[in-house]
């Protein structure tokens, strides 16, 4: 870990570390863009559907560790680093164990307790569980300390690994659920411990890791119950569309969100390098400097956004024949829908980065709940009277639930007077 990493990023050569982030970012959207395409072209569709919410669930669960691991570390970890930052990311790993198999063992009861899945398959996901969490930590550690080139050669590895032995599989016609999840599981386990800084293995002393906990409390508690108010917003759709439809319309929709990932790579990209760069800049107290960069961040996101929808939107229907099958074809009018979400999106993650980096984790929370409540009282109507579309129409409803939210806790001024403070 190199303290002038850090020197040397802050003095303003920003365009070519935003830049390796987005191809850094590219590399993870591309490989589960490319895993979805594969797990679909080979398995029936209502197999597929089932993947897809056996994923949902896994990426349900990475908001509890964004809630009490890499939230927090995201933001508080610039300032532990420039002190000294070792021993604060040693206790974040144990930290993070423990979180990882906490959540294994909760999934493994709730799979064989309530779901009739094979013990091999529900063994093999809760370990996909513990170990693409913990990946997850190690990119979040190179983010935070901007070791933006380690960052890319893990991701380039580990998902080229992934993608190989997917198509592997594939071309042995063995490729199922359980297969599916192995190959996430072994490039994971791969990625999180070949790559992690030697750095951050080893003994952390008992009180850095109870003032870890402490820390990440106070800041995550408003992200975990964000992770909770989210699971019934977004996901709910997902999991009642199975329910009241089938798990066809499932893959339908997973796949034409899949497609549209493509924008995640300039939302994840841009905002994962901000992020540190902002809280750097709202602790020297340079408050017209966080604010151009979070408004320019802003922009870009929104410009971009629209662009690749209406380009995405054009030609849909022919992409998603060509990339899946032309049996899924006739979904294509679910690209114009969910498109409709991607530049409210943009807005609500620069201005999550700006609550967060200005320690306001709870506003967060209020988007998320409001969401949630608007969620639970348009779902019904939604899916039974317009069907999958209903399904789309509930996602962008979500996206333009929390830009009000935003709106208003902006234009209350409280986010002003807290960085001028």
């Amino acid at each position: 870990m190199n303290r002038k990493i850090i020197r040397n990023f802050m003095s303003g050569k920003h365009a070519k570390g935003a830049l390796l982030s987005i191809a850094d970012q590219s590399i993870v959207s591309l490989s589960n863009f490319l895993t979805g395409v594969i797990i679909a072209r080979t398995m029936p569709p209502d197999q597929f559907g089932s993947y897809t919410l056996l994923w949902s669930g896994l990426l349900i669960l990475f908001g509890f560790q964004n809630a009490f691991i890499t939230g927090p570390l995201r933001v508080l970890g610039v300032k532990h680093f420039l002190d000294n930052g070792k021993d604060f990311f040693k206790s974040q790993l144990i930290l993070q164990l423990l979180l990882g198999s906490i959540l294994a063992i909760l999934s493994a009861f709730i799979l064989s307790v309530f779901y009739s899945f094979p013990i091999q398959l529900v063994v093999i996901y809760c370990l996909c569980i513990f170990f693409v969490q913990l990946h997850e930590l190690v990119r979040v550690i190179k983010f935070n300390i901007l070791s933006i080139k380690s960052l890319f050669t893990m991701d380039l590895v580990a998902h080229a690994l992934r993608l190989m032995l997917l198509v592997l599989a594939a071309s042995l016609y063995t490729l199922s659920i359980k297969v599916s999840l192995l190959c996430i599981l072994i490039s994971s386990v791969v990625g999180s411990l070949l790559f992690v800084d030697s750095g951050v293995f080893g003994k952390a002393k008992a009180l850095s890791i109870i003032n870890s906990l402490k820390k990440n409390w106070e800041f995550g508690r408003w992200l975990g119950l964000e992770s909770i108010a989210y699971t019934a917003s977004a996901p709910i759709y997902l999991f009642l569309t199975a329910l009241w439809i089938d798990t066809v319309s499932v893959a339908a929709l997973y796949a034409v969100v899949n497609i549209m990932n493509l924008l995640n790579v300039l939302l994840t990209g841009i905002t994962g390098y901000l992020t540190p760069i902002a809280r750097k800049t709202y602790l020297d107290n340079n408050y017209l400097e966080w604010k151009k960069q979070l408004t320019i961040s802003g922009i870009v996101l929104v410009v971009m956004s629209v662009a690749i929808w209406l380009v995405l939107s054009l030609y849909s229907e022919h992409v998603l024949s060509m990339i899946y099958s032309p049996a899924y074809g006739e979904y294509s009018y679910l690209v114009w829908i969910l498109g409709l979400a991607y530049p409210f999106r943009s807005v609500n993650t620069v201005c999550s980065v700006a609550f967060k980096t200005a320690e306001m984790p709870e506003v967060g929370f209020y988007a998320q709940l409001a969401s949630a409540i608007i969620s639970i009282i348009l779902v019904y109507p939604l899916i039974t009277v317009f069907g999958l579309a209903g399904a789309a129409l509930g996602l962008v409803a979500t996206q333009i639930t929390w830009a009000i939210v935003y709106a208003k806790e902006i234009s209350s001024g409280k986010l002003t007077r807290i960085v001028k403070r």
